[in-house]
């Protein structure tokens, strides 16, 4: 089964942070990521973070949603 796995990098690095996807040092190519995921939209796309909590999973879902928005204008 394939599966879309996001989790942000510092810019520059090769360690898996798991940083917010809005986060000031975050590296991912959001513009690849988005064009994969066009390519792509029947694969099922996670999301992964350091923090095990309810409250940063949906404001994460809010912040990709706003910037999966802003790709596809």
């Amino acid at each position: 089964m394939a599966l879309h796995h996001l989790s942000n990098i510092r810019r520059n690095s090769i360690t898996d942070e798991h940083l917010a996807l809005d986060h000031p040092d975050g590296g991912l190519d959001l513009s690849a990521v988005f064009a994969r995921l066009r390519r792509h939209p029947a694969v099922p796309t996670t999301l992964e973070y350091k923090e095990d909590s309810a409250d940063v999973y949906a404001r994460q879902v809010r912040v990709f949603a706003g910037l999966w928005d802003r790709a596809v204008e």
